[in-house]
């Protein structure tokens, strides 16, 4: 009988030691490993990484981008007038001058060749008539495909110059489109659950027309080390703008010179540009 007590004693204070109680948890646990990566180490999930940290590719990157959200956007300035258009087109500035010489062929070259319009801070090519646009017409001094429905093929409509197969009903355009008037006219989304559909998630947002992918951290809507200016704001990804001219040259040139015939790059209220 004493050899019972004691080995009953033994179990008493053996057990707490154990951990036979009723406040263990029962379901499934998130180990956190003992040593976490530090910046540049490999991983295999988020846990793997220190603080601060969340694993990309298998490699511990910053989670946080140190990039504050504007709302401005990047453009490319072609022209503020028409001047600027016949300085970058070729040939166009020494027919002018020709032209202010007294040539007459200079002039009809000039006229012919370099009639432009700045609109939007863009050059466009203007016409005079339907012998400067080749097999299309001039309309409004724009070179267009069409004119009216006798200048379209079979069952073709005319649609702001250009010659399209017409829509029938709503399933014959995009997603977020509909069929107007036999033209596809993109409306955005319009509801949230939409969204979920589309990008199978149910935190997925409709945020003014455009589905946008819920996130935690930054790392879950762009890649630090390939950075598209995404960045988690208030719990959906959305693009960060941008806050400087200096900064836009450098997205859209890179470190070398501007190409093409571009006046300015600029970031301002609007801008369309690495948005």
């Amino acid at each position: 009988m004493a050899r019972l007590w004691v080995f009953l004693a033994i179990c008493a204070l053996a057990l707490p030691a154990i951990g036979c109680d009723d406040d263990e948890p029962t379901g499934p646990q998130i180990t956190v490993p003992a040593n976490r990566g530090l910046k540049g180490e490999s991983c295999r999930a988020r846990n793997d990484c220190a603080d601060g940290l969340s694993c990309v590719r298998n490699v511990c990157v910053t989670d946080e981008f140190p990039i504050t959200p504007t709302a401005k956007g990047c453009d490319v300035i072609e022209c503020n007038a028409v001047a600027d258009c016949v300085r970058f087109a070729d040939g166009c500035e020494a027919l002018q001058q020709t032209c202010a010489e007294g040539e007459m062929q200079a002039c009809e070259a000039f006229e012919q060749n370099c009639n432009f319009v700045c609109e939007g801070n863009r050059c466009e090519s203007r016409c005079s008539d339907d012998a400067d646009c080749g097999p299309g017409a001039c309309q409004g001094g724009v070179c267009v495909q069409c004119v009216g429905p006798d200048d379209c093929g079979e069952e073709q409509r005319c649609v702001r110059g250009q010659c399209i197969e017409p829509c029938r009903d709503d399933l014959a355009c995009p997603l977020f489109h509909a069929c107007v008037d036999g033209e596809c006219v993109e409306t955005g989304c319009d509801s949230d659950r939409s969204c979920v559909a589309l990008l199978r998630s149910v935190e997925a947002r409709c945020l003014e027309g455009t589905c946008t992918a819920p996130c935690e951290i930054d790392t879950d809507c762009d890649d630090p080390d390939d950075y598209g200016f995404m960045k988690c704001v208030g719990g959906l990804c959305q693009h960060v703008g941008c806050d400087s001219d200096a900064e836009c040259r450098a997205r859209i040139f890179g470190d070398g010179p501007v190409e093409g015939d571009v006046l300015d790059v600029v970031c301002r209220e609007g801008g369309a540009l690495g948005r």
